[in-house]
């Protein structure tokens, strides 16, 4: 089977980016009261969370893990791609902390980044 120029333009594009996770809004984190909503509420609204941490004294900490990748066009210019392309990023965590299964507290934290080729 050959493939046409557009097919495979296509095809490169639809490969040409990646996410993982859930990414939480803000309406989603402040729907959760601390000290009144629970682990059980959490788990309900967002789903499983991307890693979970007890600590020695019971408390614990839901994180919700996204990141997104997006390969610039130029990286797929014959040759030249490898020296003008690169690769941008976002990615976000959001932190919901629990001492007997109640909120105490929640967090978050963003990055944007800038992959280089060539430079």
């Amino acid at each position: 089977m050959k493939l046409g120029p557009a097919t495979l333009f296509t095809a490169i594009l639809l490969v040409s980016c990646a996410t993982s996770g859930r990414q939480i809004s803000e309406a989603e984190i402040r729907s959760f009261t601390v000290g009144k909503s629970t682990i059980s509420d959490v788990e309900e609204k967002l789903g499983p969370p991307s890693t979970r941490t007890t600590m020695d004294d019971g408390t614990q900490t839901l994180a919700y893990i996204y990141a997104h990748a997006q390969a610039r066009p130029e990286s797929f210019i014959p040759i030249a791609g490898a020296f003008v392309g690169g690769v941008d990023s976002q990615s976000s965590s959001v932190s919901f902390m629990f001492k007997n299964g109640i909120l105490t507290g929640r967090g978050q934290s963003q990055s944007n980044s800038d992959l280089t080729t060539g430079r």
